[in-house]
């Protein structure tokens, strides 16, 4: 992307924010290769953002293995959410991850982060596992990155990529519900020896959040409502896995996203009006599943979605009784944010 573009379309965000919080996050690929953009967008908007009376934060996507001393001083130096794209430990993450040279990348991700964990700043950082079909285990993802110092992990199935070897299938989805309850039990296990124990797998927290309270969302994200992407090529998109798909394209750079292209792409994916979501009772835990993957591949793992609510439906109660101060965290900002699943 041009610095051009990148910066008309963060002065197009703070001139619309009207005195709200804005966000700006960086996705690639690996936006650290192209680090000179990364750095200038953060140092213009924060000065832009205090000119125009706009609170603003940052997000960073990123494998963490071009990091270098002045990218860490940058993330921790502002607000940042911070997802690191590491599959668990060397085996596992070198498996699908290796450098141009052959070599895994794991070492170095981990070297290039530390400093970050040891000192996060006003950072929030956060571990991404990609969960593949050659190997369905979360627990020992989990317990890797935790190990390894992150505070909080998540995981997420394959549903889309390149090698359609690794995408999840229909005969994969029990199983990959009994590793996540095996996960999400030993992660109760662990919260109830210790009181001062805090939740570390993403996905069990941000599930008892939005069953502590109440939650009644129509839709699984922000796509398109609260939140758009840009592309290299000036035009925005409904979110990151988008851009390029001319279905999902918003408009370009000379009127900014068009709100009615917005309001037609929202109101189409209400979980109330899609099928077979409407009938669904919970669809409004869910929201539908990402709109890029459903309309990629469809709903094939709408079982193992239940199942999984089920789980935490039927775990929250008992928790909420013997642990009511893991909850009072939902009420901070910020605080296990994320989907459902």
């Amino acid at each position: 992307m041009d610095h051009d573009i990148a910066l008309r379309a963060i002065d197009q965000l703070i001139d619309g924010a009207a005195g709200r919080r804005a966000t700006i996050g960086f996705i690639g690929g690996e936006p650290f290769l192209h680090r000179s953009l990364v750095h200038r967008c953060v140092t213009y908007a924060t000065a832009r953002a205090a000119r125009a009376g706009v609170p603003v934060a940052f997000s960073v996507a990123t494998n963490a293995t071009l990091l270098r001393d002045d990218d860490v001083d940058l993330l921790r130096s502002h607000e940042f959410a911070v997802s690191v794209s590491i599959d668990g430990d060397a085996a596992i993450h070198d498996r699908h991850r290796p450098r141009r040279d052959g070599t895994g990348s794991h070492a170095r991700a981990c070297a290039a982060i530390a400093p970050l964990l040891a000192a996060p700043g006003k950072a929030r950082v956060v571990a991404r596992a990609t969960v593949t079909r050659d190997d369905l285990r979360v627990t020992e993802r989990l317990t890797a990155l935790l190990d390894a110092g992150f505070l909080e992990v998540g995981v997420s199935p394959a549903r889309t990529g390149p090698d359609p070897r690794l995408v999840l299938r229909s005969s994969d989805w029990p199983r990959f519900l009994a590793e996540m309850i095996r996960a999400a039990t030993g992660e109760l296990a662990r919260l109830r020896a210790s009181r001062d124990a805090g939740f570390g797998f993403s996905n069990l927290a941000i599930a008892l959040k939005e069953i502590h309270r109440g939650s009644c969302r129509a839709l699984p994200c922000g796509a398109g409502q609260s939140y758009v992407s840009l592309g290299a090529d000036g035009h925005y998109y409904t979110c990151h896995r988008t851009v390029g798909h001319p279905g999902f394209e918003l408009g370009g750079l000379d009127d900014g996203p068009a709100a009615d292209k917005r309001r037609a792409f929202v109101t189409a994916r209400d979980v109330d009006v899609q099928e077979p979501c409407r009938t669904c009772w919970a669809r409004y835990l869910c929201g539908g599943g990402c709109h890029a993957e459903v309309t990629a591949v469809g709903r094939d793992g709408c079982d193992y979605i239940r199942g999984w609510l089920e789980f935490c439906l039927a775990t929250y109660s008992d928790l909420l009784d013997e642990r009511p101060d893991l909850f009072g965290l939902f009420t901070q900002p910020g605080a296990a944010a994320g989907a459902v699943l």
